[in-house]
Order: C-alpha cells, then structure tokens, then sequence
C-alpha cells in the first residue's frame, strides 16, 4: 500500500482515473482530486448541507466524454 496525500479527514470511494489522478469522497461532501501526489486545493464539486456524496463511478467512455457519476443520499426529517 502506498500513501498518495495526507488528508485529516475521511476519504471514500477512491477512483483512479487512468492519467494518474485519483478521485475520492471527503468527508460525504466534496469530491476531491490528487494529481501528481498532489491534493488539489479546492474541491471538485460539493454536496450542498442536506445531501451527502456516496460513491463515483467513471463512464465507460470516459477518455471521450470526461463524464463522472456521483451518487448522492439526501437527508430528511
């Protein structure tokens, strides 16, 4: 096992994109990006206050169409 970054919190759902960037979930509310054993400073995309992120999956087409997919749960009363 190696360890890419540092990160205090927890980190889920760890995705490699094949270019040598990694995806993960932090903390159930931001997708984050390590490149070049980097973690990029500002989030990839966040979950407002009332849903948390789950899981990602890359489209199978994804060197073509750089789509991703975020599962999201939504929390209610």
């Amino acid at each position: 096992m190696d360890r890419l970054v540092n990160f205090p919190g927890d980190a889920t759902a760890l995705t490699p994109i094949g270019d040598g960037r990694v995806l993960f979930i932090a903390d159930g509310k931001h997708v984050r990006v390590i490149a070049s054993d980097t973690l990029m400073p500002d989030a990839a995309l966040s979950a407002d206050d009332s849903t948390q992120l789950a899981g990602l999956v890359l489209d199978p087409l994804f060197d073509h169409n750089r789509y991703v997919y975020v599962s999201e749960i939504l929390t209610r009363a």
